[in-house]
């Protein structure tokens, strides 16, 4: 038996960071370095490594915040975080400026433009887009369209808007680092890591930053996981509509937290949760846009499988293999080389095998905590947390078209784990 601890050893946590580490470098500098049908693998692989070292380091860790130190008062880690968000500025305003926005490159952009002017104009957001030469159904929800209303007001690049949020979300993830009274080289070294994630794409994945807004979707998760160790029921509502309504990955993680807020809270925190997200639900999406037109959010997941099967179809490299396939991230490429069937079929299989896999690491951790119930050390906002970071590891890893800007979110998901993580004792731990 394993005696009960408040802190990891130094080996659960040196396989935490470890594990990290093996994530952040097949994900950037080991992109597909071991192929593109074993590259994915180890890369899933690293994440459900983490996943599990992290439990293990946290099941026996209670959710307690420190108090600030004297030396280290409470602002200092905010402010340290904002200098550095400063200092990236200009490398930042080169990259937007070396990305044109132009529809043969990305159609992001471009798109939420035409969102836009349709909401400014009384027309119809989601009819269909015709503007790019081609039949287009709209697929972006809310979130990820009508916050650019902001900077489309100021007159300033689009994609500042992201970066703005996602600075947003740093500095929540610095004020809650502040409020766990870290060591001085232990909250130095977790408040880099965000920024190790970020470094790359200031070098040789600047296309992320360019032609993407994923930048804004990393905000909101951060800003949904600071909610998630808060008591502020406004605040998680804010982050799971967030979340929510721009990319519903999370969609079947959402009813276990509210579970668990529910068990270990009281049905009061949770009913109150569940209102403020159903009234933001329908007061952002339903009423103002899908009750125009009940079919356009079918329409969309149809674009999208359109879409995938044209990725799988058309975009190819010298190679003659799809392009978005083979970058070693995602596990589509195995699909394409060993599953039966035409490209259709193939699709179709994945289709299933994503949702029965993202379903299911819910359900199996869902039922891992009923079984343990009477029982439970790991602290529930930590389970969340892990719960979400597994689900969404498995959401990416089995998606239509893994690109690299969309699986971006999962390493940087790990940042916020590490930060729960005690230092570890002075003695490792007996197991």
């Amino acid at each position: 038996m394993v005696p009960a601890t408040t802190r990891p050893s130094a080996a659960q946590t040196v396989l935490v960071l470890a594990a990290f580490a093996a994530e952040f470098l097949l994900f950037f500098y080991g992109r597909n370095a071991f192929g593109p049908y074993v590259s994915p693998v180890l890369y899933v692989g690293a994440s459900l490594l983490f996943t599990a070292a992290a439990w293990r380091a946290l099941r026996n860790q209670p959710y307690i915040l420190g108090a600030a130190s004297a030396m280290r008062p409470r602002w200092a880690y905010p402010v340290a975080m904002g200098l550095l968000a400063v200092a990236l500025y200009p490398r930042l305003r080169e990259i937007i400026e070396q990305y044109p926005v132009d529809v043969k490159m990305s159609d992001v952009l471009p798109s939420i433009e035409i969102y836009l002017r349709r909401f400014q104009t009384g027309q119809p957001v989601y009819a269909l887009i015709t503007e790019f030469g081609y039949d287009l159904s709209p697929t972006y929800l809310p979130m990820m369209w009508l916050p650019y209303l902001l900077p489309d007001a100021l007159n300033v690049d689009y994609r500042w808007l992201g970066l703005w949020v996602l600075a947003v979300g740093a500095l929540l993830y610095a004020y809650r680092l502040a409020s766990t009274a870290p060591s001085l080289y232990g909250g130095i070294l977790k408040l880099l890591l965000p920024l190790v994630l970020f470094w790359p794409l200031l070098g040789h994945d600047t296309h992320i930053l360019g032609l993407s807004i994923e930048t804004m979707i990393i905000g909101y998760y951060f800003i949904l996981v600071a909610g998630i160790l808060s008591q502020s029921t406004a605040f998680r509502a804010v982050g799971l509509l967030l979340c929510l309504l721009s990319r519903f990955s999370l969609l079947f993680w959402i009813p276990f937290y509210l579970w668990l807020i529910y068990r270990h809270e009281g049905p009061k925190r949770a009913f109150w949760l569940v209102a403020l997200v159903a009234i933001g639900v329908l007061g952002i999406y339903v009423i103002p846009f899908l009750s125009a037109d009940w079919s356009a959010f079918m329409k969309g997941q149809g674009a999208y499988t359109a879409a995938a099967v044209a990725e799988w179809q058309n975009n190819v490299g010298p190679d003659g293999l799809p392009t978005q396939l083979f970058r070693g991230v995602g596990l589509a490429s195995l699909f394409y080389k060993y599953a039966p069937g035409d490209f259709a079929a193939r699709i179709n299989l994945l289709r299933g095998v994503h949702l029965v896999a993202t379903v299911g690491s819910v359900a199996a951790v869902a039922a891992w905590y009923w079984l343990r119930r009477h029982r439970l050390t790991l602290d529930y906002r930590h389970l969340a947390l892990l719960a979400l970071k597994l689900n969404l590891t498995f959401f990416y890893a089995f998606i239509q078209v893994p690109y690299d800007n969309l699986l971006l979110l999962v390493p940087f998901m790990s940042v916020w784990i590490i930060l729960c993580l005690k230092e570890p004792e002075a003695s490792p731990a007996q197991s």
